[in-house]
């Protein structure tokens, strides 16, 4: 673990922390503005905002912005060698990642044709579909291919998408895996209902 990573997680330390990154980030919207004038470019004002932070129990900071155009901001910012900043707020082993968007995907032929696990498959998925690279982090059967019945020949597939552009679009699109035609739907958690109700 980090030396400095924040040790609390209540929601005064994650106000502390908001306002000490929110700080940073005007500093360097400052610098990223003067930068630009320096250089004869003209400066676009930009401001990136963190209006909230919270601790997830799996050791996750989940961060709020006031704008999509702030979200982006920081995710230069924190992969800008020079500023580091989601390290030098957060700890050295912190990793920021994407929102993930989760489609299920339908009725694809699961004995031997198609492997998720396997890259080139995943690979293959995104050419014949016209998907940007890297867009699908994560592909897994819904259920485990030895708890498959025998004759089963299709099966669910859940997919994580790192854009919400590359999820419209296998949502909009018609989907080809293998020559088959799949049935995409996005992964909503649905509350259990009593059937009396």
């Amino acid at each position: 673990m980090s030396t400095n990573a924040p040790v609390k997680h209540g929601p005064a330390a994650n106000a502390n922390l908001c306002a000490h990154i929110n700080k940073l980030f005007s500093e360097i919207d400052k610098t990223g503005t003067d930068l630009a004038a320096t250089d004869g470019v003209p400066p676009t004002p930009s401001k990136t905002h963190v209006q909230g932070i919270i601790w997830l129990k799996c050791s996750m900071f989940l961060f709020e912005f006031d704008t999509p155009d702030s979200a982006g901001q920081f995710w230069s910012y924190a992969h800008n060698p020079v500023w580091d900043l989601a390290k030098t707020c957060l700890g050295g082993s912190v990793q920021v990642v994407d929102k993930a968007h989760t489609l299920i995907l339908c009725f694809i032929p699961c004995r031997g044709v198609f492997d998720p696990s396997n890259a080139e498959d995943i690979s293959t998925l995104k050419i014949e579909n016209g998907l940007p690279r890297g867009c699908i982090t994560l592909a897994a059967w819904l259920k485990k291919e030895d708890h498959c019945h025998a004759k089963q020949m299709v099966a669910s597939l859940k997919v994580l998408c790192n854009s919400i552009e590359a999820a419209n679009l296998l949502l909009q699109e018609w989907v080809f895996i293998t020559g088959h035609l799949v049935v995409v739907c996005k992964d909503i958690w649905e509350l259990l209902c009593c059937n009396k109700c």
